[in-house]
């Protein structure tokens, strides 16, 4: 056998085996992003089931519309610090904000977070806490949460009819 070609067959040889490693780490990688994802998203979702979370959109849903008839509840918004313990909703708002930044920055997918979540529902609700706030802090106040729920509001034009799967057919429910 020439020199020249075993040179050549254990080049290819080398290349082959570096192309195989290649592609291995690739796929690895692949199954350790989707395992970070989860692994962030599961930890997203059991935030939400904390007390203090729990309170907030308990407070939200029962008390907060009433509160916010109240004159004196919203002057408070104006007075720095706010007591969180009266103004429950602003946990909430962090709540919000911190979910939003984790999607901004990328550390868990928005295409995840939104399959499973909400966070336009409780906007509304929330804009006129929002926009006092902004009157002191600025625009940047509760930036985060607002870009989670503008993200939102295209997943939900994007999938006006849900997420299901296309391939997958509908059970039927009861009427």
């Amino acid at each position: 056998m020439n020199l020249e070609l075993l040179n050549t067959a254990a080049a290819v040889g080398t290349f082959v085996v570096i192309a195989a490693t290649a592609i291995a780490a690739v796929i690895q990688l692949r199954h350790l992003r989707a395992s970070n994802d989860l692994q962030g998203l599961l930890k997203v979702l059991e935030m939400a089931y904390q007390p203090a979370i729990q309170d907030a959109f308990d407070f939200l849903t029962h008390d907060f519309p009433d509160k916010m008839k109240d004159e004196a509840f919203r002057r408070e918004l104006e007075i720095d610090p706010i007591d969180s313990h009266v103004h429950k909703e602003l946990i909430a708002c962090e709540y919000y904000e911190r979910l939003g930044s984790y999607v901004k920055n990328r550390l868990i997918p928005a295409e995840l977070y939104l399959d499973c979540s909400s966070p336009d529902l409780y906007w509304d609700a929330l804009a006129p806490v929002i926009a006092t706030l902004r009157k002191q802090r600025g625009p940047s106040a509760y930036e985060n949460f607002e870009y989670l729920v503008v993200l939102s509001r295209r997943w939900n034009e994007a999938h006006p009819e849900g997420n299901y799967p296309k391939d997958v057919p509908r059970l039927p429910t009861a009427s």
